[in-house]
C-alpha cells in the first residue's frame, strides 16, 4: 500500500504562486527557476520591483510585464480545481517531497505534477527505456529486468510508452515493487490510450509524474524534454532495443550530461532494433547480461539486497505479508497498523517483531514502524 499525496487547501495555497508564475507568456522553465532561485520563492518574485526583475541577466521584458500582472489567475484556479477532483499533487522544487535525484541539475523542472506517491526510497531507482516497436525478445528482457530490480527494492522508472517501457513497468508490478512513469503529456491524460489499465496499476504501486500542465497533449516535442526527467530520477539508464535513430538516444544524452551510468542490452546484429544498443556498447555503455551487471556498476549492496529478497520470499503467513505490504518509508503507529490489517494489537506486535528479526522493517520512537 502506498501513501498517496493527497492535496489539502493549505497545500493548494502553496502551489498557486508556482502555477501562476508558470502561466506567464515566454517565461519557460529555465527563467522560472532563475527567478525563484534569485528571489527565494515564487511569492517574492511577484513582490519584486520592475527594476529588480529587469536587472536579471537575460530577462525578457515580456516576462517582466507578465510578472507585474500576476499571471493567469483564472487558468490556475481551473487547474487547481481539476487537481483536487483527480487527486493530483504539485511537488515544487523547494518541497521536501521533490525527488532528491533531480535536485542537482540546473535544468530540473521547477515542479512536478504527481499522481500516486513519491517516496524517499525512490532515490534508489533505475530507468529502463527502449523501442516502441520492440521484439518479443526485447519485451521479455525489459520485463525480466524490471522484475529483478523491483524485487530487490529498486524503483523502476520509464515513460509508459508502448514496447519496452510498458514491459519494464509490467515487470516491476509483477514483482509487487515500485515503479514511476514519466509522461510527455499532462498527468490527467493517458498515452498511449491502451495503457489506461497499466496507468491505474502504477498509481497503486508508485507514481505517474509530469512537468507539463494538465491537459497538455502528447506532442512529439515534449518527449525529449520528458527524457531528462526519466534520466534525472534514476541512478542509471538501461537501454533495451533501439534502432539507429531511436528517441532512446535523447535519454542517453541526458544521462551522459547528468553524469548517470548508461547500460545497454546486446541484441541480434541482424535486427534493426539492435543497431542502437549494440552501438552504445561499442561506444562504452556497460553491457548488461543480467540484473547483477546493473547492481554491481551502481555499487548497490548485492548481499544486502539478496538477503532482503530471500526474507521477503520467506514471509511465513498472510499476516506478515499484509503488514509488510502496508508499511512504507512513512512511519506508521502500531494502532494504525493493527486497524488496517484487521488483527489484534498483540498479534500485530508479534508479526512486527518477526519482520524486524528478518531485517525487513525497523521500529522508530513512539511505537511507529517503517520498511527498512
Amino acid at each position: 500500500m502506498v501513501k498517496r499525496l493527497i492535496q489539502r487547501p493549505s497545500k493548494q495555497k502553496e502551489w498557486e504562486p508556482w502555477l501562476l508564475l508558470s502561466t506567464i507568456p515566454g517565461i519557460g522553465q529555465m527563467r522560472l527557476m532563475k527567478l525563484v532561485l534569485k528571489f527565494g520563492s515564487p511569492e517574492r518574485v511577484f513582490e519584486a520591483s520592475e527594476s529588480e526583475l529587469i536587472s536579471i541577466n537575460g530577462m525578457d521584458r515580456r516576462v517582466v510585464k507578465g510578472v507585474r500582472r500576476g499571471g493567469d489567475k483564472e487558468r490556475v484556479k481551473e487547474e487547481l480545481e481539476r487537481m483536487e477532483r483527480l487527486q493530483i499533487s504539485l511537488v515544487p522544487f523547494f518541497d521536501e517531497g521533490y525527488p532528491e535525484n533531480l535536485k542537482p541539475y540546473e535544468n530540473s523542472p521547477p515542479f512536478l505534477y504527481a499522481r500516486g506517491g513519491l517516496l524517499p526510497s525512490d532515490q534508489k531507482a533505475v530507468a529502463i527505456v527502449g523501442s516502441r516497436r520492440a521484439t518479443f525478445y526485447g519485451k521479455g528482457i525489459a520485463e525480466e529486468l524490471g522484475y529483478e530490480l523491483a524485487r530487490r527494492g529498486i524503483t523502476v522508472v520509464s515513460g509508459m510508452a508502448r514496447g519496452i517501457d510498458t514491459a519494464a513497468h509490467q515487470g516491476a508490478l509483477k514483482a509487487k515493487g515500485r515503479t514511476i512513469a514519466v509522461l510527455g503529456c499532462g498527468v490527467d491524460m493517458v498515452y498511449p490510450p491502451e495503457n489506461r489499465e497499466l496507468r491505474d496499476r502504477i498509481l497503486q504501486a508508485g507514481a505517474v509524474v509530469s512537468e507539463f500542465h494538465l491537459g497538455t497533449q502528447p506532442l512529439a516535442g515534449n518527449f525529449p524534454q520528458r527524457n531528462r526527467v526519466i534520466s534525472g530520477l534514476s541512478l542509471g539508464v538501461v537501454c533495451v532495443e533501439a534502432s539507429g535513430n531511436s528517441g532512446v538516444f535523447s535519454t542517453v544524452q541526458w544521462a551522459a550530461d547528468q553524469g548517470k551510468e548508461v547500460f545497454a542490452v546486446p541484441g541480434d546484429v541482424k535486427k534493426k532494433t539492435s543497431v542502437g544498443t549494440n552501438r552504445l556498447i561499442r561506444e562504452g555503455a556497460k553491457l548488461v547480461m543480467g540484473v547483477e551487471d546493473i547492481l554491481e556498476e551502481l555499487n548497490l549492496d548485492l548481499e544486502t539486497l539478496e538477503t532482503a529478497v530471500k526474507n521477503i520470499a520467506d514471509l511465513s503467513s498472510e499476516g506478515e505479508r499484509k503488514v509488510y505490504e502496508l508499511l512504507t518509508q512513512s512511519p506508521l503507529h502500531i494502532d494504525k497498523i493493527a486497524h488496517e490489517v484487521a488483527l489484534p494489537t498483540s498479534q500485530t506486535l508479534s508479526i512486527l517483531l518477526s519482520l524486524e528479526l528478518k531485517e525487513l522493517i525497523r521500529q522508530l520512537p513512539g511505537k511507529t514502524f517503517v520498511r527498512k
